[in-house]
């Protein structure tokens, strides 16, 4: 029996692929799919390729350029019999690409602070976009046929909210398990279009749309934080697509919020 599919979009870096493949344990139980991406499509193309493939009861995910912890399957196996969970959020850490030194980030103090609360509890269901840091029971995707954006940035914020509405029950577990490469802001500033922003744009406003619509409006994440951030990292470039993007597609944007309703997500 399988018990996790491990997921991978993969473009053009063997060498950091061989290095994430090599953190990954050679065992019966544990497949792994990679999905190559010549023409560029995106990780959530490429996640939503490699679903119907997957046939372990839990789901991974992974970037191509990050890597697992030393015995992460030890821990993950103490959850993967137990039938009450559909998802385990588990511990990460960010890593400096050029040094593999640790920096700060947010959404890993939510996993380390966990204190069993309801507030803290929605933290993590809510507040956490990225897929590689939770085992997701396979069912809990297949049942509520849910999928990643297949947009050009943040293709894993409405799939993750989505997760974190549909599951019933939760574990989760404070041990570092994942290593999360973090590139400068100075390579990352250059790859900044039009089309990158108005997704950007969309996904952001689609999702607060959704976390109304649940009832957890305190969630939403203030629009003008986007210019803010661009700012800070002066990302001039971004700041002004957005302004652009936001004044010229403001029509599609209203009709993002208006298509947005409980009853489209309603669990299985």
């Amino acid at each position: 029996m399988v018990n996790y599919s491990i997921i991978i979009p993969h473009r053009g870096a063997p060498e950091l692929l061989h290095r994430l493949l090599v953190s990954i344990p050679q065992r019966p139980d544990v497949q792994v799919i990679v999905i190559e991406d010549p023409e560029g499509r995106g990780g959530g193309y490429a996640r939503n390729q490699a679903l119907p493939q997957a046939t372990g009861r839990w789901l991974l995910f992974a970037d191509a350029d990050d890597f697992y912890a030393e015995g992460f399957l030890d821990v993950l196996d103490a959850y993967a019999s137990r039938t009450d969970l559909d998802v385990v959020y588990f511990g990460f850490q960010m890593l400096a690409a050029d040094t593999l030194t640790p920096e700060p980030i947010v959404t890993a103090d939510y996993i380390q602070a966990f204190d069993g609360s309801q507030q803290a509890e929605e933290r993590i269901r809510f507040g956490i976009n990225s897929p590689w840091c939770k085992m997701i029971r396979a069912s809990l995707v297949a049942d509520n046929d849910i999928r990643f954006d297949e947009t050009s940035i943040a293709n894993d914020r409405f799939f993750s909210l989505q997760v974190g509405y549909h599951a019933k029950g939760i574990a989760v577990d404070k041990h570092i398990l994942y290593n999360y490469l973090h590139y400068p802001a100075s390579q990352t500033n250059r790859q900044w279009n039009r089309a990158k922003v108005r997704d950007l744009l969309a996904v952001n406003i689609r999702s607060n749309a959704f976390l109304k619509a649940i009832g957890h409006p305190h969630l939403r994440r203030w629009l003008p934080n986007l210019w803010l951030e661009a700012l800070r990292t002066h990302a001039y470039r971004r700041f002004w697509l957005l302004t652009y993007s936001y004044l010229a597609d403001h029509r599609h944007f209203q009709n993002i919020r208006n298509n947005v309703s409980v009853s489209t997500y309603r669990r299985a």
